[in-house]
Parts: structure tokens; C-alpha cells; sequence
């Protein structure tokens, strides 16, 4: 099977002058022990089409653990084997902040619920759900993005409803590779409720409810796949029947619901790209569909 040396991530665009845009990607390689965990490194498309190492931004030891994106606070974050976080700003191309994860000093850890935000009364910032042997004793534990702020004074526990702010931009990378955590979200299931279809995280409302006539079925399991300026968009699926998978889509512009129809057979992973969105094709193997050189 073909094992390409880099998986390329999320690119962004940093703008020069004269109008012109420079390209470049952050990339990682695949740890050799750990899928998971990578080294990142951030490479500029040269005006020749040859692509240059910028600088590394993660070592292969300890690696980047996990990486996500906002395109909406221009920024993004790579949290490392060794639990510090770095944030990597599109408009600069550099790594401008580093700070080590600090966890709430009342016990309470995370359990695999992160995001990127932009609350108002913190401004942006990467945040978890930190939680104790007591699923009701959660907060929401952040760190401010800004260089401006120390590290030492950007850390601090939020109160719960600051989950409606989560922002998510889709699946970074490879799906077969990523650790996509993302904070997790329910429906409302009985149809005799007032709340019927109305979307939550962790008990709080997020303010959507999806449209009865979108709810086929009552069983649906739900994801949460895309949250910028442009639409809130959710997967649903029946339990173990991903084929019969439906992305609904919420633009935020006229605020209205839509069915994203997509040729995969199987739940697409989906890039939010500004006003685009991007959708991966999953087929199940067969004579027609052969497993694919670059799983």
C-alpha cells in the first residue's frame, strides 16, 4: 500500500503586497509508533511550483497530537505530545504564541472535547470541556490566542454555555489518520416535545433547531461537522447505518435549513472553506470502486 512521506493539512493564504498571495501548508508526518502523533512543519509554495520548508513547527518527538483551524479567526492550533499548544497565525505565516495546557486546579480533566471559539466576552481561543468523576461538575476550560496575553494569564475556567461559540472548520487531514475531536452534540428525539429537533451540547442549547420535515427518523446520531460565520452543518446518521447518512446544512446569511446531497455512499468528512464547503467521496471496496493507493 502506498504511504505517502507527508500528509499535507490545512493550507491558508497569507496576503503579500501588490495584492499577490503567498500559499502555504502545514504539514505533518505520521509519528512510528503513534498514527496520532506527527512532527508539523509549515512549507511555502515557491512561485517556481517547488514547495519549501518554512520552519518546523513540531518535532517529530514528541509530535503533534492534534491540529485544528478556524478560517474565521485567521488562526490555527496544534496541540503536542507533550501538551503544549501553539498557535500559528495565517496572516504573519509564524508560530506566535506556545503555551503549556493548563488544567483546572480543582481536578478536573479533559476527556476529548476540544475547539476552537471566539465567546465574546473572552475573544479567541482554544477551549475543552474539563470534567470530574461527576459528569454534572463540567466547565469549559479555555486559553486566550492572543500573543499579547502571557501564558501564565490565559488560562481560566468558563462557565458551561460557552460551548455555543465552538467553532469548527470540518475534518483536519487524512480521516483514517486524525484524532478529529470536536464537541460532541445531541438532537432532541421525541417528537410529541415542544424541543423536538432542537440541537444541544452538553445539556446547553445551541440555538438550532432542525425543521421536522429534515427528521426523517427519531434513532439519528448526530455530528457536528462544520460551525464558522457562514453555517452551522451536521451529519446525521442511524446507528450503524452510516449509508444512510444526511447532511443538513443551516446557512447563517438568510437562516435557512438545506439537504447537502453528496455522491457518497458512506457519511463524507466536509471542509468548511469560507463560502464552500468541501466534501470527501467514501465508496465501499468492490470490482467498480478498488481500495484506494492513498488511504
Amino acid at each position: 500500500m502506498f504511504k505517502p512521506a507527508y500528509y499535507l493539512y490545512p493550507l491558508f493564504v497569507t496576503i503579500a503586497p501588490l495584492g499577490w498571495g503567498q500559499l502555504h501548508l502545514i504539514a505533518g508526518s505520521p509519528h512510528e509508533k503513534y498514527t496520532q502523533t506527527y512532527a508539523a512543519g509549515l512549507f511555502r509554495l515557491e512561485d517556481d511550483g517547488s514547495v519549501k520548508l518554512v520552519r518546523e513547527l513540531v518535532p517529530k518527538s514528541p509530535g503533534a497530537g492534534w491540529i485544528n483551524i478556524s478560517y474565521d479567526l485567521q488562526k490555527a492550533l496544534i496541540q503536542t505530545g507533550d501538551a503544549n499548544l501553539i498557535v500559528v497565525d495565517f496572516e504573519t505565516a509564524k508560530d506566535i504564541k506556545t503555551c503549556t495546557q493548563s488544567d483546572d486546579p480543582g481536578g478536573r480533566r479533559g476527556y476529548g472535547e476540544q475547539w476552537l471559539s471566539n465567546p465574546p466576552a473572552y475573544g479567541p481561543s482554544f477551549e475543552w470541556v474539563a470534567t470530574s468523576a461527576d459528569p454534572k461538575d463540567r466547565v469549559v476550560r479555555g486559553m486566550l490566542l492572543d500573543p499579547g496575553v502571557s501564558c501564565a494569564d490565559s488560562f481560566a475556567n468558563r462557565p458551561l454555555d460557552s460551548v455555543r461559540y465552538a467553532l469548527k472548520d470540518g475534518r483536519v487531514g487524512p480521516g483514517d489518520v486524525v484524532f478529529d475531536m470536536g464537541l460532541d452534540i445531541v438532537l432532541a428525539d421525541s417528537p410529541d416535545k415542544v424541543d423536538y429537533g432542537q440541537v444541544y451540547a452538553k445539556s446547553i442549547a445551541l440555538g438550532y433547531t432542525v425543521p421536522r420535515d429534515l427528521l426523517a427518523s427519531t434513532q439519528w446520531l448526530s455530528d457536528l461537522s462544520i460551525n464558522d460565520s457562514q453555517v452551522f452543518c451536521i451529519t446525521l446518521a442511524p446507528p450503524g447505518a452510516y449509508r444512510s447518512y444526511r447532511v443538513l446544512v443551516f446557512r447563517k446569511s438568510d437562516k435557512t435549513w438545506h439537504v447537502l446531497r453528496t455522491p457518497s455512499e458512506i457519511g463524507p468528512d466536509l471542509r468548511g472553506f469560507g463560502r464552500y464547503i468541501a466534501a470527501t467521496e467514501k465508496n465501499r471496496m468492490s470490482p467498480k470502486n478498488p481500495k484506494s493507493a492513498g488511504k
